[in-house]
This record gives structure tokens, sequence and C-alpha cells, in this order.
């Protein structure tokens, strides 16, 4: 039976839980706090995460090889996305690997909220996965955070925070089930739907080296098929940024 733990502040959920999956606290076990001090990003950036936004951690334990990761990156995107369009009505998408956005009339794009999925390896599989998740969610993003939205502006109205939390953990226990039993097609089917990217000229810095192409798909294990001037290449993390005519 999952724990879930709730904190007026911390520093970070994803340090909090990595300290508690270390004493093997139970699967699928959840920190959640009002307001982090010290937010983790992606590559060591910052996550501002004031009063009124969503920020938690869940740990698994999953049998799995580190280059599928990104699957339980997918799942937890998918639960956001669609949780947040069932209560709020807004419709978001999911530019691989781990950013949850709105497209606006106009084509701009404005993050929503953003996955951190880090793994600790055992012998050969990984020993636990913690996936971090902030949205912005009643939170006033701002000057500083132009390029990002909240679901408060988007929708109009206060989210009730407790409610969006419950309801994404219940729609990734679903998923994850999915995964463990080796269904995992129709998950990225649903991904597909939900991705920003698909046919869009990309950059993508990975692993050190820049590659330049159009995304041609996601595959069936998660990964981004890029297609590049020297042919396809198969990734599983990266920086995608979109090139802007």
């Amino acid at each position: 039976m999952r724990k879930i733990y709730h904190f007026d502040e911390v520093d970070s959920t994803q340090s909090v839980m990595k300290g508690l999956a270390e004493e093997k606290v139970p699967d699928r076990s959840v920190v959640f706090a009002d307001v982090q001090t010290d937010g983790k990003g992606r590559f060591g950036r910052k996550w501002v995460s004031p009063a009124g936004g969503l920020w938690f951690s869940m740990v698994l334990y999953p049998q799995m090889e580190p280059e599928e990761a990104v699957k339980l990156t997918i799942i937890a995107g998918i639960a956001a996305v669609e949780t947040v369009k069932e209560l709020a009505g807004i419709e978001l998408k999911l530019k691989w690997p781990n950013d949850i956005v709105h497209e606006d009339a106009g084509g701009g794009i404005h993050k929503a909220g953003g996955i951190l999925t880090e793994t600790v390896l055992g012998r050969k599989k990984i020993k636990y996965a913690v996936i971090g998740m902030g949205i912005n969610v009643n939170n006033d993003m701002g000057k500083e955070k132009t390029g990002a939205v909240s679901l408060k502006k988007l929708c109009g109205r206060k989210i009730r925070i407790k409610e969006l939390l419950k309801e994404i953990i219940t729609k990734f226990d679903n998923y994850y089930q999915v995964l463990a039993s080796g269904g995992f097609e129709p998950v990225v089917e649903i991904y597909r739907k939900l991705s920003l990217l698909t046919g869009r000229k990309v950059t993508v810095d990975s692993g050190g080296r820049t590659l330049s192409g159009t995304v041609k798909a996601i595959d069936a294990d998660g990964s981004l098929i890029l297609a590049t001037a020297e042919g396809e290449k198969k990734l599983f993390a990266g920086e995608v940024s979109i090139v802007k005519y």
C-alpha cells in the first residue's frame, strides 16, 4: 500500500523521495509539498515552485532496463494531460520527453508543467525510479516566467490541487499496470495523439551532440524517431527545441 507524505515546504520533493526510496517505502508512494524552495528540473535547472502549484514525486521499483525509463515519463505525462482535460477542460499537449505544454490559437507554446524521471541502478536493472512532476495550477507566474502558463489562467478559475493530484495518481496507476503487463503499444498510441512534436522541425541536444531534423514519430518503445540528413536517428533522451521560421 502506497504512503502519501504532505509537507508545507521542502527543498525538493525529488530529494525527499530519494531519501525515502533508500528506506524502501512502498511502491508508488508520493511526496507532495505546497512550496519547494529548491525545486529540480532537468539538467540541474531550478524549478520555481511557489504556493498554488502542484509539486510532487513518486517512487517506483520497476523491473526495467535503464533505457526504458522514458516509458515512465510517457505514462506520467498522459495521466497529467488527461486529468487536466477532465477537471478543467483544458487541452494540453506533450513535448517529448517531459514537457506539459499549451499551444494557443496563434501557435504559441507555453509550458504548463514538467516531469523529471531519475533512476538509481542496481545490477543492470533499475533499482528504483523517482518521477517528479510540477504543474502550474493556481500560482502567479510572474514576469520572469513569460514562457509559462498556469491552469488557472487558461480556464479562468482555480483548480483543487489535491483533487488534481488524486486523479493524476489514479490514472498513472492504470497505465502503469498496462505497462507492467507488457502492453505498452496502446499507451504509445495515446501519447502520439497528444504529441506536440510529430512533423515539426527540431534540434535535439542528445548526449553532447546536436542533431537537426524532422520528428517522424514516437516509436513503440517511447523513443523519438528523428529524420535527419544522415538518416533516421532513434533517441531515448535529449533536449528538444522547435525550429521556428
